[in-house]
């Protein structure tokens, strides 16, 4: 399908009129969630990107981005996305890229419902995080096991 009869499915299935902004980009906020949707049409693909906030402050930020690496690897804890870091505002951020020939309005659909799931969990695990220097009677480390699941309906 092409890019703008998946997101016209999109918009349907959730009942929403969806307008992109000049650069073809679509913004979401659901759940207290930001996400968008990058047409990359030119490029045969799609993308999605979502913005996970600002590393916890006063700490040491070693085993944050240690954890994010090694839960990256394989994709094992990202669905297929990865992360970044903004350059101007900070922030990590997830994204994801898929080829458009791989998608159908359903399929579209679900790679979207579990980016946002991901990104909700990813989230709440950098909003949680405690370096063990910053607190080491309550160091936190996430369970990871329930990126699995389903944590969010769209």
């Amino acid at each position: 399908m092409m890019f703008h009869e998946l997101i016209q499915a999109f918009g349907t299935r959730l009942n929403l009129a969806i307008e992109s902004d000049a650069n073809g980009v679509y913004s979401f906020d659901i759940d207290h969630l930001h996400f968008t949707i990058h047409d990359l049409s030119p490029q045969d693909q799609v993308a999605f990107t979502g913005d996970l906030g600002l590393p916890p402050s006063g700490q040491t930020l070693e085993g944050l981005y240690r954890l994010l690496l090694e839960s990256q690897y394989l994709f094992q804890e990202t669905h297929g996305a990865t992360f970044s870091i903004h350059p101007e505002t900070k922030h990590i951020t997830l994204c994801r890229v898929l080829p458009l020939m791989s998608l159908d309005a359903d399929s579209f659909f679900a790679a979207v419902e579990q980016f946002v799931n991901t990104l909700e969990a990813w989230v709440e695990i950098i909003r949680n995080y405690r370096s063990a220097e910053a607190d080491t009677e309550s160091a936190y480390e996430p369970e990871l096991s329930f990126l699995s699941g389903d944590i969010l309906h769209v």
